[in-house]
């Protein structure tokens, strides 16, 4: 499940799939700079929460 969820979130933000479309459709309304705040900001805290929780699965502890 973590390797599944891994690559979609880096397909969804870097790959061009979700979060560029986003931005390229609200830009107009928002503006450039609120609009960047708005979609990196919490899609940073998603890849945060995300290596927080899951980070260390399947690693052993050293001796």
């Amino acid at each position: 499940m973590t390797a599944l969820a891994s690559a979609l979130m880096v397909m969804a933000y870097s790959g061009g799939a979700i979060v560029p479309q986003f931005y390229v459709w609200l830009k107009p309304t928002f503006g450039f700079q609120g609009l960047f705040a708005a979609i990196v900001v919490p899609s940073y805290l998603v890849i945060l929460t995300y290596a927080w929780r899951y980070g260390r699965v399947g690693l052993t502890a050293r001796e």
